[in-house]
């Protein structure tokens, strides 16, 4: 149809692409403390009708070891877009000392929603810093995992964008010389295996707002209507006025 069309102009196919596949963490399963119509789907056919139809596949909590397993486990027939990549920042390392790593990190994220009071703008700053640190030590099989995912994405003419996330808390002094870097890296592996990649927050960061977000990390259905028009203008088509 008009994805088709779009979105593998010239490449030579032996059956019609399938529908645009949407994978992500928790911000594309729509979780959040304030979740109600995100519906990250919708928002996308929305924000970029070629896109349509958009199917979900999300795991809250996952990192790239769970993209490439559903990536490669049974590879997509139409074009992929990956939303987020924070998780891999933050989650990564905390995730490779076992299950309590990642249990502290939701913990801390929990109480810095639900209780500002005690939670400090240095305490925050530490924790990041702490946690992409840990995942920076384990940087290079986190990039290896992406160019492996990207490149079962790819094969056969598909295509795939990973339309790195941000934080809330991103919006003011940018993620850090180490979550950057992080990034980075995880934007060369998915060029290198022949996919695309694109910082939301290079692109959008200077118009976003505590409205496009459903909690610190999470977006609201503003957010994800505009990360769908980002998304959409990566691939070549115009978001409707």
């Amino acid at each position: 149809g008009a994805a088709a069309a779009l979105l593998l102009a010239g490449v030579a196919v032996a059956s019609p692409p399938g529908p645009t596949l949407l994978v992500g963490y928790s911000t594309v399963a729509g979780d959040g403390l304030r979740p109600e119509g995100a519906d990250p789907g919708r928002r996308l056919e929305e924000a970029c009708p070629a896109l349509a139809p958009v199917e979900r596949r999300a795991e809250a909590g996952g990192t790239v070891e769970w993209l490439e397993r559903t990536l490669c486990g049974e590879p997509p027939s139409g074009p992929v877009v990956m939303l987020g990549g924070t998780n891999d920042d933050l989650l990564w390392g905390l995730r490779q000392g076992g299950a309590g790593g990642t249990a502290a990190f939701l913990l801390a994220g929990l109480r810095a929603t639900l209780s500002p009071a005690t939670w400090t703008a240095g305490d925050v700053e530490r924790f990041y810093v702490d946690a992409a640190e840990r995942s920076r030590g384990a940087a290079e099989p986190q990039a290896d995992a992406y160019r492996r995912a990207t490149g079962c994405a790819v094969q056969g003419g598909g295509r795939f964008l990973l339309a790195q996330n941000f934080l809330l808390e991103d919006l003011l002094p940018g993620r850090g010389p180490t979550r950057s870097e992080l990034v980075a890296a995880r934007f060369a592996a998915v060029r290198a295996a022949g996919g695309e990649a694109i910082d939301l927050l290079e692109r959008l960061g200077d118009e976003a707002a505590l409205s496009w977000f459903a909690d610190y990390i999470h977006l609201s259905a503003v957010g994800h209507q505009r990360a769908g028009g980002a998304i959409c203008e990566a691939l070549g088509d115009t978001p409707p006025q």
